[in-house]
């Protein structure tokens, strides 16, 4: 539903979804589920897509310390070529 929203142009109601998701989630089965994972991988991108590179990096970054704990190598290389899309200090503060 999310990917649906955001290609409609519906960037902030895709966005209030998956960080839902990840609080129930969270809830669920804990913080370093991989299903926890792959939500936090997926609202990153979405924030790259957005320009809005610094606040995606905290979220990739803990996609991939999941993924490399659960040895979920397809992820870390998919996540790593995200976080290639916002190095650090490389995207200007939003106002």
């Amino acid at each position: 539903l999310a990917k649906l929203l955001e290609s409609q142009g519906h960037v902030a109601d895709a966005e209030d979804l998956l960080r839902e998701a990840l609080h129930i989630h969270c809830r669920a089965w804990g913080s370093d589920c991989p299903i926890r994972q792959g939500t936090l991988a997926a609202l990153g991108a979405m924030l790259v897509r957005a320009e809005r590179g610094d606040e995606a990096r905290a979220l990739l970054e803990e996609s991939r310390a999941i993924a490399e704990k659960h040895g979920a190598g397809d992820e870390v290389v998919r996540v790593d070529k995200l976080l290639s899309c916002c190095p650090p200090g490389s995207v200007e503060e939003r106002p």
